[in-house]
């Protein structure tokens, strides 16, 4: 299972701002969904440690094609999360990062 951030970005191609669904496993995966500023839920299908200092979760988008332009946009992410409230969504860094993990490739410990 899976949770949803959702999500407003900007197309590549048009410059209209879209919205997208980015699919994540960390906290209690149940689909459910956040948006920038929402506090992760524990206590049932738990993926990751509760209360981390800053972690990185490997994201993937629903839908990445601009419904305007039908351009394709950026599909991974990484969600910061900082004691269990997401920060921020941007585009992946590397997903190295995730295949060095111990953590099945869904996210990186940052620090605690």
């Amino acid at each position: 299972m899976y949770n949803i951030l959702q999500e407003a970005i900007v197309c590549v191609n048009c410059n209209k701002r879209i919205k997208i669904s980015i699919q994540f496993s960390f906290g209690d995966t149940w689909l459910f969904r956040y948006k920038i500023g929402d506090t992760i839920r524990w206590g049932g299908n738990d993926k990751g440690i509760p209360n981390l200092p800053l972690v990185k979760v490997y994201g993937l988008a629903e839908e990445a094609v601009c419904p305007f332009c039908n351009t394709e946009n950026l599909k991974e992410y990484d969600i910061i999360i900082k004691k269990d409230v997401i920060q921020v969504s941007r585009a992946m860094e590397s997903y190295e990062h995730y295949l060095s993990s111990a953590n099945e490739g869904d996210y990186v410990i940052l620090s605690g």
